[in-house]
């Protein structure tokens, strides 16, 4: 055996010492202690025989016990054979104690094995026999350290680094890593070390494929070198009892057109391990444990030549697949569904998730190598709902809509779960015990370089909403307190519940400028004090919620002049003791907006839109005159007619009174429904909300007055023979032939007329049954247009006629045709005309 070797020190600032710098894992205390070139190292494959011994000097005796020593030896076998796949066995292992005559500081670290092997050798141990020499010294200045390829090893302390120094013994350098720097691209940083995933720096954990290629270890894998489009079964390169015929633990892929910098070597680690870098990231979430590493793929980037094959031993660094994130190296491993883009080598690689049972585990990957420079990304959607019930699974399905046609790999992530799902499908099948809001997240991935995200907040909760509380004082991290909360992440959903309870202080109040959704702004029953939301300059998007104050004594104030958005139907509710007060803009959005007032609604700013607005009162017909429901004092311009839904809560109902629903006259009101259709057997509703925002009680059917009709009308252009749309035809002809409102065109409705039966003139013209009784009309003849000549045709005037053809036009409109001979004309000229009249 030989003597000579080269021992491994660390320089700094010109002298030469050993680390003192400890990492603790698993039983292991391991020491990094710098290095030089290897020279002729142990052993990688075969019979080792090791042998430990334990040094006293004249004057210190703190040397590990004997049987600390079998231990740590033991632990070095059993960590080095389960590496090696049982290559690399330790044959015998010996330990013995010698004690030295001088004291601990006359002695160097070389003069220290010098006299210890000598001892020993008198014992009948001689080191010439042993691969491998292990000094446990206690606490001697020679510290952790060995001959790097050769056979001698010192250990400190309770010989915890004795895994690193066996390391450098089999020719192990240090394992590197790759330091990400700004630009977050794995393959861009800083060579650094150490790799804590790998035993050089973390005892127990295994090299990594390449190490385990070049020693013999692994002697076959797959290798990927031209173009194509490939998926290969990789099986974990860190479990030694996979079946013998499971035999492809590494994937070399190969960069195109590289040259040098050339291959990643890839692996599967199938042992769950402790995070290495940062304990239970995410607030203390998890167990502390890297279950994405279970369950990913390592890189490994050779940044040799690949022409020059001795120029690639041993130059491969640790890659870092998420680079920037609070997880640091813990996250290194590429997760089931995602892809690795290399748009510079041109590989994509794509994890398709981990299957198989201990210890046949393995990762399915998909390699596409080549210039897909065409390609484009998918386009998905998915059917996520907005809620869910607790404890009922609740499947997700992807459309992947990739333009191109290409197969896609879905990686699924939820707030509530440390790591991605152990899936590439494009369902996700998720069940959620605990209620709350849950954030689902999946990256779409064409496994050529185009990838989509789709990203959603799912409730979960008996309702299938979340109630989130306004608090007003401190925050304590489920609740929010201040306008500043309304710019970040919380109350931005369609199944979040806006509320205030006993819980809110009153202290700061919800302002807002941008947007946020929200199913439903709520006063609990538990409130003490009136609620103000104010300003809100932005908009608030509600959804079927609504506004809630049916439970609450205490009024809600929404001020600033925003705009709310109906994004569903909906219904505001007010209780007889609370009143809801806004200066907003109520933009319909072509849905349904019910109030139902018990206590007072009122709105400054306008309503609009192509929807519906809905009124639902309770009366009590024995507590009039009552205010009105609801004020509206801003413009209201609804395109379509409302329903009045009235509820009877007191004595019946008597002709004569009347209930005001609004607070004035409401545009368009005249043609809103009223339901029940009658108040009671024998009494009708008379709908007068365009006149004065109110509905009577009568006891013969309402008529439809001409003030109703013109109600709309601006009061310039509203008097009975005006024509306030301009069509030519005055607004008391438009009522009697029937026209929707004032403003309808009526030139298509005039009268029209004709001579062709020999000796009459016929008129003929609509009448609107709802005109009679409050227009009074007719045909006038005369035989010159002079003032004073005209006669009007009646029933039994000599040479006219007077037919009605009952609902002509349509229901409630008649053909009215008047004829008139020309016997009323002796002079040969014979004039007609409708007048209307009240």
């Amino acid at each position: 055996m030989k003597k000579m070797a080269i021992l491994a020190i660390r320089t700094l600032a010109g002298a030469f010492r050993f680390t003192h710098r400890r990492w603790l894992t698993a039983s292991l205390m391991l020491l990094l202690c710098a290095m030089m070139e290897p020279a002729e190292a142990a052993p990688s494959k075969g019979w080792v025989k090791v042998l430990g011994i334990r040094v006293k000097f004249a004057d210190s005796n703190d040397a590990p016990s004997l049987g600390t020593i079998i231990n740590k030896i033991e632990l070095a076998k059993g960590n080095f054979e389960r590496f090696s796949y049982r290559e690399l066995k330790f044959s015998q292992y010996d330990t013995v104690e010698v004690t030295l005559p001088n004291n601990k500081g006359s002695y160097t670290g070389s003069t220290l094995a010098t006299a210890a092997e000598n001892k020993a050798g008198a014992q009948g141990y001689d080191p010439a026999n042993y691969g491998i020499v292990v000094f446990f010294h206690g606490s001697h200045s020679s510290g952790d350290k060995s001959t790097v390829g050769g056979s001698r090893v010192w250990l400190k302390g309770n010989g915890g680094a004795m895994m690193h120094e066996f390391g450098h013994s089999f020719a192990w350098s240090h394992q590197q890593r790759m330091q990400p720097d700004a630009t977050k691209n794995p393959l861009s940083g800083t060579v650094t070390d150490p790799d804590a995933w790998h035993f050089m720096k973390t005892g127990s954990i295994d090299p990594e494929p390449f190490d385990k290629i070049t020693r013999g270890w692994i002697t076959d894998y797959y290798s990927i070198t031209s173009d194509g489009s490939y998926t290969k079964r990789l099986y974990s390169f860190d479990d030694p009892d996979i079946s013998t015929n499971l035999t492809k633990r590494a994937l070399q892929v190969r960069r195109k057109d590289r040259g040098t910098s050339t291959d990643f070597w890839i692996g599967f680690r199938s042992r769950l391990w402790e995070n290495q870098y940062v304990n239970n990231p995410d607030n203390n979430k998890g167990d502390g444990m890297n279950h994405a590493m279970r369950q990913g793929l390592v890189f490994y980037w050779d940044r040799g030549d690949v022409n020059d094959p001795s120029d690639r031993t041993g130059s491969t660094v640790s890659l870092d697949m998420h680079p920037g994130t609070s997880k640091a190296f813990d996250d290194q491993a590429l997760q089931p569904g995602e892809t690795y883009a290399d748009d510079v080598g041109l590989v994509y690689i794509t994890n398709l998730g981990r299957g198989g049972d201990a210890p046949n585990e393995y990762i399915d990957v998909r390699i596409n190598r080549g210039d897909f420079s065409g390609n484009a990304a998918p386009s998905p959607t998915w059917d996520v709902p907005l809620s869910c019930k607790p404890g009922v699974p609740l499947s997700i399905t992807v459309a992947p809509n990739d333009p191109d046609g290409d197969e896609v790999a879905c990686m699924w992530e939820t707030s509530d779960k440390l790591e991605p799902y152990n899936t590439s499908s494009n369902v996700l099948t998720k069940t959620w015990d605990e209620p709350g809001i849950y954030t689902v997240e999946v990256v779409v991935s064409d496994m050529k370089g185009g990838t989509a995200t789709l990203s959603k907040d799912v409730a979960v909760s008996v309702d299938g909403l979340v109630s989130v509380q306004w608090t007003g004082g401190a925050s304590d991290g489920a609740e929010w307190y201040r306008s500043g909360n309304w710019d970040g992440s919380q109350v931005n959903s369609p199944i979040t519940v806006v509320a205030f309870s006993s819980a809110f202080t009153g202290d700061n109040n919800p302002s807002l400028s941008g947007t946020k959704d929200m199913n439903q702004i709520r006063l609990e029953e538990s409130l003490t004090r009136d609620v103000t939301m104010d300003p809100i300059t932005g908009t608030l998007n509600i959804y079927e919620g609504g506004i809630n104050l049916s439970n609450t004594t205490h009024s809600l104030t929404i001020g600033g002049g925003g705009e709310i958005v109906l994004q569903s139907n909906q219904v505001w509710q007010v209780s007889s003791q609370s009143q809801l007060s806004m200066a907003m803009s109520v933009n319909l959005n072509g849905k349904v907006l019910t109030l139902a007032p018990r206590g007072p609604i009122s709105n400054s700013g306008s309503v609009y839109g192509d929807g519906w607005l809905d009124v639902d009162i309770a009366v009590d017909p024995g507590a009039l005159p009552a205010s009105a429901w609801v004020s509206l004092t801003g413009t209201y311009s609804v395109s379509n007619a409302g329903t009045l839904s009235v509820e009877n809560i007191g004595i019946p109902y008597a002709a004569g009174q009347e209930f005001a629903v609004f607070d004035q006259a409401l545009s368009g009101g005249g043609d809103w429904s009223i339901e029940p259709a009658q108040p009671a057997p024998g009494l009708y509703w008379d709908n007068l909300l365009a006149v004065n925002g109110k509905i009577a009680v009568l006891d013969e059917p309402p008529a439809f007055t001409y003030e109703k009709w013109a109600a709309d009308l601006d009061v310039a252009d509203a008097a009975f023979g005006d024509d306030a749309n301009g069509d030519g035809v005055a607004n008391g002809l438009a009522y009697l032939y029937g026209a929707t409102n004032g403003m309808a065109d009526a030139s298509g409705l005039e009268p029209t007329y004709n001579d062709e039966i020999p000796g009459e003139l016929v008129i003929i013209y609509r009448r609107w049954d709802g005109s009679i009784g409050s227009v009074e009309a007719g045909v006038e003849f005369a035989t010159g247009l002079r003032y004073g000549g005209w006669t009007l045709v009646t029933n039994g005037l000599s040479g006219t006629t007077i037919e009605v053809d009952d609902d002509f036009f349509g229901t409630g409109v008649d053909r009215v045709r008047v004829g008139i001979s020309d016997e009323h004309a002796p002079g040969g000229a014979l004039f007609g005309r409708l007048r209307a009249w009240q």
